[in-house]
């Protein structure tokens, strides 16, 4: 009785461990922008096609890489995705395996400068990659530079390729004031079935190895 004891508790450990190690890193590097520039100060606007930001590339036009003007989700540095130019964006890319799901997870937020009546409530942010995207919206209503409401959002796309570039798009209209994005993640998404039959095999490969008993010379 007390040997099943073991074995259930021993089961029950190593499908914990199993499922936490499965856990992965983000695949994305400089996922919260905290390494680039030395100095920013407030914000420091980078123009289409800089690498300053490091292992990110801004495309279409400017944005502005935020440090202490308004707080982050995550560090202390985030992104406004418009400049002073209009809706711009950045991108970065990372090795995937053909036929494999991805989950895609950042946090949201929008500029709340009150300065201006150009400044539109709703933002609009659009995330692509592998020949897919998906839109997403924030409301700045009620939020300040000091509290700035970011939201986390995900989505999920299959590579179609050994590499693929992740984007992310301001699709405001504004010259400035934009969606405000933080904090991306990208983890595979395993397969249950996969999944499941790593464990078990770990399980009775460690049952194995714990309980055959070990044979001595004659």
């Amino acid at each position: 009785m007390k040997r099943m004891y073991i074995i259930m508790v021993m089961i029950l450990i190593l499908i914990i461990l199993c499922l936490g190690d499965n856990a992965s890193a983000s695949l994305i590097n400089n996922g919260s922008f905290e390494s680039g520039l030395e100095e920013i100060g407030l914000w420091t606007n980078l123009d289409p096609s800089s690498t300053s930001i490091d292992s990110w590339t801004v495309i279409n036009s400017n944005i502005d890489y935020n440090g202490s003007y308004w707080e982050a989700s995550d560090g202390e540095r985030s992104l406004d995705l418009n400049g002073s130019n209009g809706p711009g964006g950045i991108e970065q890319s990372f090795t995937t395996v053909i036929g494999q799901e991805y989950l895609v997870s950042f946090d949201i937020a929008g500029n709340p400068s009150t300065n201006t009546s150009n400044n539109t409530a709703i933002k609009w942010l659009r995330v692509a990659a592998a020949g897919d995207s998906a839109d997403f919206s924030f409301d700045i209503a009620g939020n300040t530079e000091a509290d700035m409401g970011y939201e986390t959002k995900d989505w999920t796309f299959i590579a179609t390729a050994t590499s693929t570039n992740l984007q992310f798009i301001s699709l405001d209209s504004t010259m400035k004031y934009g969606p405000v994005l933080d904090n991306v993640i990208v983890t595979a998404i395993p397969e249950p079935a996969s999944l499941a039959l790593l464990c078990l095999g770990g399980v009775s490969l460690a049952l194995r190895r714990k309980f055959t008993p070990s044979r001595t010379n004659p």
